[in-house]
């Protein structure tokens, strides 16, 4: 008994040295251990969320692969539409004129941008005119990412700077640019055969497009675009008279939304690239002929569906690129003499340009751009390394410039240089500037009924009433014999020759000319404009009638 009594004891004081509190004490850290085990497990598995997730996201940006085709075709398609643009926007350097107009040129951001200097006449022609050089030297995979940081340098400056001649979708094209500048194109040259290549940029660039089709809908999501009472005021009159026979605006409008918010979400799902390339390509294709004021954004994004189409489109289209590389003779790339002589070429021809239509004249800045190509093509010396070596970027400045002379030979844009150059003077009363200029427009396009008008009205402001009339019997004789700048402009010389037959006898042929073109029904700001001046004919000819009493 004395040794049971002592066992019990024993295994008493082994408990106590074990730890074995009494009940409640330890039935409390007992909780306080399980709390701690449940709060160690739940932050591992937010930590293991957490890396799911950045592992996710990484996926989502990193790990995207395009091949070098695509790259290589956008490339192309997307710095020749840039070059095209450019182009098209040296002819309206003359809006940024710094007298009596401070309130246009204001910057987007003034605490950043009022520190540069304000985009003159000169500066924004150079920015364009440079543009147009390098983007074609990069379309044709030529030189380096300092051209391409370039472009997004005179883009960044042309849009910001100033909020003259600037739209919403001119933002997003400089956002392209900034993407684009962080691509090492290299990669995707050297690439051959079917390599994958990753590349975020491309991601980023699809994720902003996303973007720009959601809010887009959401701001046509209202009760006047689906009932398709906003779209035919911002289009062409061709296409208008072509929906309105064939089809409903009401349900253009309509598709045109929910095609919006289904690319929003296509764009990031790329088993449906298909799809959204089927239905977001045609639309865009629409919007091109649409006569939408939108500049060139429509064939910018489409190339950025470059990204989106089907393989097989893409294997042809390169197919046809190499073959057209393939009959460049392999001389051309061969001695680095080339490089020294085609730029030489490309600078001369350049100069011919400039002073053969008198440019240096009002924009002195110009004679710097061949100075800043050349020292493109010294950079690019240093930079090209290996089988690039072997493209010169020289080649592109030959090519450029000839396509400068060929568009300055067979396009309006240089015509309407002088012409806004001339309109531009008429705020100051430098009148004799003005007709300068609109005599240099007409000499390059002897058909421009505009600049015989506006020419006309300037020499009767100058007094010279002869020369007036002799150019406004010239477009009537030669050109057109219904023009009602001319027609008017005609009436009032007559008038200030006080002579009466010649007055009444205009003013009967003008009268029913005016009134028809005030009858037509505008869709557009165009049509709306030459409605405005038709009844501002048709003012004149009532008052000068009842002066005159022609109806005697």
């Amino acid at each position: 008994m004395d040794r049971l009594d002592s066992d019990v004891s024993s295994r008493g004081n082994r408990r106590a040295k074990q730890g074995h509190m009494p009940e409640g004490k330890g039935t409390e850290k007992g909780d306080q251990h399980r709390k701690n085990q449940a709060t160690s497990s739940r932050t591992k598995n937010i930590g293991n969320t957490f890396g799911r997730y950045l592992r996710e996201v990484q996926r989502f940006w990193y790990e995207y692969s395009v091949s070098p085709v695509q790259m290589r075709i956008f490339r192309l398609f997307f710095f020749l539409v840039f070059a095209v643009d450019s182009f098209e926007r040296i002819s309206r350097g003359f809006r940024f004129v710094l007298p009596n107009q401070p309130l246009f040129l204001l910057p987007h951001i003034p605490y950043i941008f009022s520190y540069l200097p304000l985009p003159t006449c000169e500066v924004v022609t150079f920015c364009w005119i440079a543009s147009f050089f390098l983007s074609i030297r990069v379309a044709f995979g030529l030189g380096s990412r300092v051209e391409v940081i370039s472009l997004m340098v005179f883009r960044g400056y042309t849009t910001f700077v100033s909020q003259t001649d600037n739209y919403q979708h001119h933002y997003l094209v400089f956002l392209i640019l900034v993407i684009l500048s962080t691509v090492d194109w290299s990669q995707f040259d050297a690439a051959k055969g079917t390599k994958i290549v990753n590349s975020w940029q491309i991601k980023l660039l699809l994720f902003q497009v996303s973007l720009v089709y959601f809010w887009t809908g959401i701001t046509k999501v209202n009760v006047d675009w689906l009932k398709g009472e906003i779209m035919p005021l911002t289009v062409g009159p061709d296409f208008s008279e072509f929906i309105s026979t064939y089809s409903s605006w009401a349900l253009l409008s309509i598709s045109t939304v929910a095609i919006e918010f289904l690319l929003c979400v296509l764009f990031q799902i790329r088993k449906y690239h298909t799809l959204a390339f089927v239905l977001g390509f045609p639309m865009h294709v629409l919007m091109g002929i649409s006569g939408l004021q939108i500049g060139r954004f429509s064939e910018v994004i489409l190339c950025i569906y470059i990204f989106l189409a089907p393989p097989s489109i893409l294997v042809f289209i390169d197919q046809i690129l190499f073959k057209v590389k393939s009959s460049v003779p392999a001389f051309v790339f061969k001695e680095d003499n080339f490089k020294i002589l085609g730029s030489s070429f490309g600078h001369c021809i350049g100069y011919f340009i400039l002073h053969a239509y008198n440019l240096t004249e009002y924009l002195p800045s110009l004679k710097y751009i061949a100075a800043f190509l050349t020292s493109i093509d010294l950079i690019n010396i240093f930079l090209l390394k290996g089988e690039s070596r072997k493209i010169y970027p020289s080649f592109t400045h030959v090519l450029s410039t000839v396509f400068l002379v060929y568009l300055c030979f067979h396009t309006v844009h240089l015509r309407d240089m002088y012409s806004h150059a001339g309109v531009t003077q008429v705020p100051n009363k430098n009148i004799d500037s003005a007709i300068y200029f609109y005599r240099k427009a007409i000499e390059i396009d002897p058909t421009y009924l505009e600049g015989y008008g506006d020419l006309g009205l300037f020499l009767e402001d100058k007094g010279n009433l002869d020369e007036a009339l002799q150019i406004y019997t010239k477009v009537l004789s030669e050109l057109d014999d219904q023009n009602l700048k001319s027609l008017i402009g005609t009436v009032r010389v007559y008038h200030q020759k006080q002579d009466r037959r010649r007055v009444c006898h205009f003013i009967e042929k003008t009268g029913p000319i005016a009134f028809k073109r005030t009858q037509v029904q505008c869709v557009n700001q165009q049509c709306s404009q030459l409605n405005s001046h038709a009844n501002y004919v048709l003012n004149i000819l009532r008052k000068l009638d009842t002066k005159w009493e022609c109806k005697q």
